[in-house]
């Protein structure tokens, strides 16, 4: 489709642009993402002919593109720049009129039927028809956008060219507006080439993004090879973590500010508070957690956490749970929730903790009425540090084998004991890293946490 070969270029004898070389295919969308500075505006000019390379050739289908007569470029190829004021009087349908120039002939250069056909259904897959006989001075910057949008889509192009064409837009019309263009670019094989700043964005919806940084390129690839974290900060200079979205494989990015390592943590900011039906944990500041739980199961970022002390069927559980959140306020999506697994034959002994370095491990054992044995219990375990995906895996694996550790040592056969909850949580800061000596110090703490109950112990 569009070629571009060791191409360089810039403004008063500067270059910009330097030695700059990829293909992009026809029907693909290209994302264009690089810092402030790097040259992605002024790549666009290149593809679009605004701007001649000093050195390298650029060619569209085949042919040099200053070989191109401007006319025949203009139906093959449309350009929609970044968004700036406009006071002109224009009406929507106007503009977006002007879409059609290309195709006029004559010398009033009169429209068909057929021009104002692509006109109404350009506006109306941009949703601005409604406005047609609005001045476009008028309209807001999104507004506006989408305008400008219908009027490169009227030229009926092989190849759009846009520069960050989300912005001035809410999310709503941002989804839009990019469900749309990936739409035409699938089933139109409209070759679509972008600029962006969200890289969230373009690693959604762009088959291959092109990284640039002072005005080289960086990398030109699928999202999942582009979107690499030690890449972007690179490039960026700015600290990020990258993690798959949470629906698809695509690579999402989250910024990670300094002052949020300060606020997590458990120096002096938990209580716990043990009543006749439930043992409860607060946390000043969230932390990434990970529990089979009833509510608030799978991973996430919890600061309130209850173990509702009493037998409840599995099937009113999540019910029984949310009733006690609005009885004690607490807000569902910042708590977890569990009951304990023990029956109406057991009881519930006091919750016993254990701290050791960044360890620290709370566990509500219960014992069989009829002897008084420890036979199973609920363990919560959190971590002053940080823990990676496969490492909250690995640590729910260490405190089952710190529970069947304590538990055959206290001489009980833990294939018979009741199926306990567990619960990870980790603060995420770096005082303690995912390591085989943090997965051994769980299980230890946690087989050390049980015994303290058989020595009466109790911390």
């Amino acid at each position: 489709m569009i070629h571009i070969q060791d191409v360089h270029a810039g403004y008063d004898n500067t270059n910009v642009i330097t030695d700059m070389s990829f293909t992009v295919n026809k029907g693909e969308f290209v994302g264009i993402l690089g810092p402030n500075g790097s040259g992605k505006s002024t790549l666009l000019k290149l593809l679009d002919g605004t701007l001649q390379p000093t050195k390298g050739t650029i060619r569209l289908e085949g042919t040099l593109l200053p070989e191109i007569n401007r006319k025949v470029l203009a139906q093959q190829m449309a350009a929609l720049p970044q968004l700036h004021s406009y006071s002109f009087s224009h009406t929507v349908e106007q503009t977006v009129s002007v879409g059609r120039y290309p195709y006029l002939s004559g010398l009033l250069k009169q429209g068909t039927e057929h021009d104002r056909l692509k006109v109404q259904e350009a506006m109306q897959q941009t949703g601005v028809d409604s406005m047609k006989e609005r001045p476009i001075s008028s309209l807001s910057g999104g507004e506006q956008q989408r305008v400008f949008l219908a009027q490169a889509l009227a030229q009926e192009p092989s190849l759009l060219l846009l520069d960050e064409p989300t912005n001035h837009l809410d999310y709503s019309y941002q989804q839009q507006l990019m469900d749309t263009l990936k739409k035409w670019s699938i089933e139109e094989e409209l070759t679509i080439i972008s600029t962006f700043h969200d890289i969230n964005l373009a690693s959604l919806y762009c088959d291959r993004i092109l990284l640039m940084e002072n005005g080289k390129l960086v990398k030109f690839d699928v999202p999942e090879r582009v979107v690499e974290e030690s890449t972007l900060r690179s490039v960026f200079q700015s600290t990020m973590k990258v993690q798959q979205h949470g629906f698809t494989n695509v690579p999402q990015v989250a910024l990670l500010p300094p002052h949020f390592h300060s606020l997590n943590g458990f120096d002096n900011a938990q209580s716990i508070t043990k009543e006749n039906t439930s043992m409860m944990m607060q946390l000043h500041s969230p932390i990434k957690c990970f529990t089979a739980a009833p509510v608030g199961g799978g991973i996430g970022w919890y600061n309130q956490f209850v173990l509702l002390q009493q037998y409840i069927d599995t099937n009113d559980a999540e019910d029984v749970i949310h009733s006690w959140f609005r009885n004690q306020g607490w807000i569902a999506s910042q708590s977890v929730g569990m009951t304990s697994q023990a029956t109406t034959e057991d009881g519930i002994l006091p919750l016993t903790t254990y701290q050791e370095h960044s360890v620290h491990v709370t566990t509500v054992p219960y014992q069989r009425k009829a002897n008084g044995d420890v036979i199973g219990g609920e363990a919560w375990v959190f971590v002053d540090g940080e823990l990676t995906d496969e490492g909250f895996i690995a640590a729910i694996s260490e405190i089952r084998l710190g529970q069947q550790i304590a538990l055959e040592q206290l001489g009980v056969n833990a294939a018979e004991a009741p199926l306990s909850s567990v619960l990870i949580g980790a603060t995420m800061r770096s005082e303690a890293t995912f390591s085989p000596s943090l997965l051994s110090s769980i299980r230890e703490s946690v087989s050390k946490c049980y015994k303290l109950h058989t020595e009466g112990n109790e911390e």
